[in-house]
């Protein structure tokens, strides 16, 4: 009998597990970007937040070392302390209120600008 009870709970928490699992987020977008910030956008693609409930995970490109994983986002949040004139790789997945994780989205990327100082164009600078 406990044979027959373990295998029937099994069963029921990985169906659990299979029809409340969430789907990773898509269509990443960056706007805004800065010398040292950006605004990071995606569709939920049906997660079921509660509250902010995704996590963002962004690295200097090709730079072999972990993703840094912040959860608490929403879509249009920005992330700072950036370094200027530099290619960062980012990714997020859902962190829904019901089931496990959704798979981490395919990473995305984008440059913070580079720090300009005086004239940046020759041609319309007044050097009288």
């Amino acid at each position: 009998m406990k044979k027959i009870f373990l295998l029937t709970s099994i069963i029921l928490l990985a169906f659990s597990l299979s029809v409340f699992s969430q789907n990773s987020p898509t269509d990443p977008v960056v706007s805004n970007i800065t010398t040292n910030s950006a605004t990071l956008s995606w569709t939920d693609n049906g997660c079921a937040p509660l509250g902010p409930a995704f996590t963002i995970g962004y690295r200097i490109l090709n730079s072999g070392v972990p993703f840094q994983a912040t959860p608490g986002y929403l879509p249009g949040d920005s992330i700072t302390g950036l370094l200027a004139d530099t290619t960062y790789e980012w990714r997020v997945k859902c962190d829904g209120a019901f089931g496990p994780p959704s798979p981490w989205a395919p990473v995305d990327t984008f440059t913070t600008l580079a720090v300009t100082f005086g004239c940046t164009n020759p041609l319309a600078c007044n050097y009288d």
